[in-house]
């Protein structure tokens, strides 16, 4: 059995930011909090057409007080089809403080074509160039978060951005056609074993 995977088209044409994860998992919640202070304003300021959209089963509360007054924020609450909910924006911020939990949303986002900016922690195991395959976000020693020195300037950039989300897209793709030909020997092991085992 062969798996065809299908090629999408990807386009950067706003600066549309979504930020989805569990605020119950402390580190990503704390990621958020620090992005929504310390990152966020220098987008906004920079990007009068910035946009920033937080998705969470359960949304917390601090971060809502926090960013209630901004008329660019909105919310979302539970959601059972991320890659429909990712296709509506351009960048995925993933801010995972530390660990190693919700990558899965990472890979989705870069499935369905976005520009990613992550941290360190977020994109830790899965092979990805930062500045090539995906924007990073740079923790300092005092604050949580910081952005990298040019981050404003490759965000003003949406082509730039596009080379970027697209040779991520090309990575999680290679990686899951991999992952699907390894499963496919596998199975193929498994049919042989029974195979020989009603040959004894």
């Amino acid at each position: 059995r062969v798996t065809v995977l299908s090629v999408i088209v990807i386009t950067i044409s706003s600066r549309k930011f979504l930020l989805s994860g569990e605020h119950s998992y402390p580190w990503y919640k704390k990621g958020v909090e620090d992005f929504a202070s310390y990152v966020w304003p220098r987008i906004r300021q920079a990007f009068p057409d910035a946009e920033l959209t937080i998705q969470s089963r359960q949304i917390s509360q601090d971060i809502v007080a926090f960013l209630s007054g901004d008329s660019r924020v909105s919310f979302v609450g539970f959601v059972d089809d991320f890659a429909s909910l990712f296709r509506s924006y351009s960048f995925f911020v993933h801010p995972l403080l530390t660990g190693t939990g919700q990558k899965n949303r990472l890979a989705i986002a870069m499935a369905q074509g976005l520009c990613c900016i992550a941290s360190n922690s977020a994109v830790e195991g899965m092979d990805l160039m930062p500045f090539q395959e995906y924007i990073p976000l740079q923790k300092s020693e005092c604050l949580g978060f910081d952005t990298v020195v040019d981050m404003e300037n490759i965000i003003s950039d949406l082509a730039k951005c596009k080379e970027i989300a697209a040779r991520g897209y090309w990575k999680i793709r290679e990686k899951f056609h991999q992952n699907s030909l390894a499963k496919g020997y596998v199975e193929l092991y498994k049919e042989a074993i029974r195979i020989n085992a009603g040959w004894l």
